[in-house]
Order: structure tokens, then C-alpha cells, then sequence
């Protein structure tokens, strides 16, 4: 199901930090084109033996729903090749494709969809570090710690 990716490549290079929880995948936006992420970049700095062709075969059936969703009817707007020869993706699949890469983010978004179905509501372990680091004292973390080891 891998999109056709004849005709000229784009002139977009993918420079803007768009999550900081995933500091190496970066995105770029064209008016033409919409907003897409450098899967080529991220695959060689997370998993370097994959490559995007195995992403659109492997989730062809996810990537297919999506499309239908979100009624992508030209499927070869889904990805494009840049003028460095960078596999670009449409944003829309991107946590799709993380959790090809990094296949414990599947596990990870699970337990997140479930805290948020069955306590209403789902907040970020980077918020969470970030709500602990900022209210409690180094010494009362540093305890939490310490008793967690002891269990």
C-alpha cells in the first residue's frame, strides 16, 4: 500500500519541534502541501534498520482506516519525498508511525486511552514529572524514591 512517489519531489524541510516528549522527530508546513514529519530522520536516529516502506505495509489496514476517517481520498498525498530524498509523512499518522518505530508507544497510548475511558480524564507522565518536580521538595521525591525501592 505504499503511496506512489513519482512526479517532483517537495522543497519542505522538516526543522519545528512540534512535541517535546519526541525531540528528534520534527515537522515542516507548506501551503501546498500541509503539515507532514521527517519519518526518514526519525527512523535513522530511533531504528535504523526500518524504513518507511515497511510502515505502509505493516499498517496498511490502520493506515487505510484512517484515510476512510478522515476522508484522504489520494492516498499519495499521505507522503511525499523530499528534496533530500527524506521520506515526509502526513501528519495525521503520526502516532501511527511512532508506535512502528518505538512499538512500546502502543502499549504506552493503550494505558492512556484506558485511564481516559475509565477515569475520565489522562494527563502525560511529562506532566506529571514536571507537576512533582516544581511542587514537592527535592527530600520529599527523594523519600517517594527511596520507598518505592524498599517494596
Amino acid at each position: 500500500m505504499f503511496p506512489n512517489l513519482s512526479g517532483k519531489p517537495i522543497d519542505l524541510k522538516c526543522t519545528e519541534l512540534a512535541i517535546p516528549e519526541f525531540p528528534d522527530l520534527l515537522f515542516g508546513t507548506s501551503s501546498e502541501n500541509g503539515t507532514f514529519f521527517d519519518a526518514t530522520a526519525y527512523i535513522q536516529k530511533k531504528q535504523p534498520s526500518l524504513n518507511g516502506n515497511d510502515f505502509f505495509k505493516d499498517y496498511k489496514a490502520q493506515i487505510e482506516s484512517l484515510c476512510e476517517v478522515y476522508q484522504i481520498e489520494n492516498k499519495d498525498d499521505i507522503c511525499k519525498l523530499n528534496t533530500e530524498g527524506h521520506l515526509l509523512i502526513d501528519g495525521t499518522f503520526l502516532y501511527l508511525f511512532i508506535s512502528f518505530v518505538e512499538p512500546d508507544f502502543l502499549a504506552y497510548m493503550c494505558e492512556r486511552m484506558d485511564n481516559l475511558f475509565t477515569t475520565g480524564f489522562c494527563i502525560s507522565d511529562t506532566l506529571i514529572y514536571n507537576l512533582a518536580k516544581h511542587r514537592l521538595p527535592g527530600e520529599s521525591l527523594e523519600k517517594i524514591t527511596e520507598n518505592e525501592q524498599i517494596r
